[in-house]
C-alpha cells in the first residue's frame, strides 16, 4: 500500500488518573463484574498514518497496552494545538466548537458482536481462527480471502466457546466518506450481520488498550491482541456500499444521507433517525446533548422528544424513556459540558504556569 490507506487520529487522556479501557474484577465466587470505561473529558490527539496492514497491526499492538490511549476516525480541526488539552468533540452546533471533524478514510473498521462461531473458536486463544471464520463466512463476499488487521476487544474470550467478539480493520480501495460508510455499517446491522456502525463517527472512541483485569488473567493471549489476518486474494476490499440499501427503513435512510450538520439541527435529527436502525437510545442521547449545549428550553426538548417517542415506540420504550428520564439526561450532559470546561480551564493553567516555571519543555513534562 503505497498511499498511506491507514489514517487515523490517536487519542491519549490529558486527565491523571483516568483509563480510556474498561476493568473487568473476578469476585470470589467466580462472578465477572465490568465497569465501564471512565467519563474522560479531555485529550491530547496525535495524526497516524500506516502504509500497511503490518505495520497498522504494530500500532494496534502497542496501543493494547496503553491504557490511557484510543484512536478515532476523524481528523483533528487544522489549527488545532497538539500540546494543548482539549474535548473530544465533532458534533457541536457551531462547528467553530468542534476539535475534530469528518473527512474520507480509505480504511474500515467492523466491530462484531456476539457472533455464533463453532466451539472452540470463542475462545481467547482461538481468536485468530474465529476471525478468519467471520471473514470468510459471515461478512459479505468482497472481504472473503482479504488480509486485514484484527485486534482483541474488552470480550474476546469471555462469552464462551461459540460467540466471538473482535474488530476487523479492512484497507479499502478507494476513499470513501464516513456517511457512506456508516450507511454500509447500518445496513449490514439492519441485514442482521452482527456490525456495530456506532465507531464509524469522527469523533466515536474505537478502544483499543486490554481491559484493566483483576482476579483474572487476560483470556487472550498477547500474540492475539493485535495481530494480521493473512489473506489470500489480496489487502484491499472493493467495498459493494450499496450491498443493504434495501434494508435499511425509510427513517434510517434519511438519517444516513443527511449531513452531519443535521445531527446539530437536533429536531430535524430526532425526526429522521429516532426508531431507525440505532433505535432509540443511541438518537434520543445524541440530540439531548446537542440541544443541552445549545441551551436549549427544557421543557421545550423534552416535549418535542417525548411527542416523537410516544409516536413511535412501544409502551416499554416509552414508559422508560420517560419525561424524568429525559430531563435527568440533559441536566447530566449540561453539568458534564460544564465540568469539563472547568478542568479544561485548570489544565490550560497549569500548561501556562509549569511553562513559566521551566516544567514543560516541546509539551512533556521533564
Amino acid at each position: 500500500m503505497s498511499d498511506w490507506a491507514f489514517s487515523f487520529t490517536i487519542a491519549s487522556v490529558a486527565e491523571p488518573g483516568l483509563a480510556a479501557t474498561k476493568r473487568i474484577v473476578r469476585h470470589f465466587h467466580g462472578r465477572l463484574e465490568k465497569s465501564d470505561y471512565d467519563r474522560v473529558a479531555l485529550w491530547r490527539f496525535q495524526p497516524m498514518t500506516t502504509a500497511s496492514v503490518g505495520r497498522t497491526v504494530e500500532v494496534l499492538r502497542d496501543l493494547a497496552g496503553r491504557a490511557d490511549r484510543m484512536i478515532l476516525m476523524g481528523r483533528p480541526r487544522p489549527g488545532l494545538q497538539f500540546d494543548r488539552p482539549q474535548l473530544r468533540r465533532w458534533a457541536a452546533a457551531d462547528p467553530g466548537a468542534n476539535t475534530l471533524e469528518a473527512v474520507d478514510r480509505q480504511w474500515l473498521p467492523i466491530d462484531i458482536d456476539d457472533v455464533a462461531v463453532p466451539s472452540p473458536l470463542g475462545r481467547g486463544d482461538r481468536l485468530d481462527d474465529a476471525a478468519r471464520y467471520v471473514r470468510d463466512t459471515v461478512l459479505p463476499p468482497e472481504f472473503h480471502g482479504i488480509a486485514a488487521a484484527a485486534t482483541a476487544t474488552s470480550s474476546s474470550g469471555l462469552k464462551g466457546d461459540t460467540l466471538a467478539r473482535l474488530r476487523l480493520f479492512f484497507a479499502l480501495d478507494r476513499p470513501l466518506s464516513l456517511d457512506v460508510l456508516r450507511r454500509w455499517a447500518r445496513g449490514a446491522r439492519a441485514a442482521d450481520l452482527p456490525v456495530d456502525p456506532a465507531v464509524i463517527q469522527a469523533g466515536q472512541p474505537i478502544y483499543t488498550a486490554r481491559p484493566l483485569f483483576q482476579g483474572i488473567a487476560d483470556p487472550v493471549p498477547p500474540r492475539l491482541r493485535a495481530f494480521v489476518l493473512e489473506g489470500s486474494r489480496g489487502d484491499r476490499v472493493s467495498l459493494v456500499t450499496d450491498r443493504y440499501e434495501a434494508a435499511s427503513s425509510p427513517a434510517d435512510r434519511a438519517a444516513v444521507f443527511a449531513p452531519q450538520s443535521m445531527q446539530d439541527d437536533w429536531r430535524r435529527y430526532l425526526r429522521a433517525a429516532l426508531g431507525g436502525a440505532d433505535s432509540f437510545f443511541a438518537p434520543l442521547t445524541r440530540a439531548l446533548g446537542v440541544a443541552a449545549r445549545d441551551l436549549c428550553d427544557e421543557n421545550e426538548v423534552i416535549a418535542f422528544a417525548r411527542t416523537l417517542v410516544i409516536a413511535r415506540a412501544d409502551p416499554g420504550r416509552v414508559a422508560h424513556y420517560s419525561e424524568d428520564w429525559m430531563r435527568a439526561t440533559l441536566r447530566r450532559f449540561r453539568a458534564a459540558d460544564l465540568a469539563a470546561e472547568d478542568r479544561r480551564r485548570t489544565l490550560l493553567s497549569e500548561l501556562i504556569v509549569s511553562r513559566k516555571t521551566g516544567g514543560i519543555h516541546d509539551g512533556r513534562r521533564q
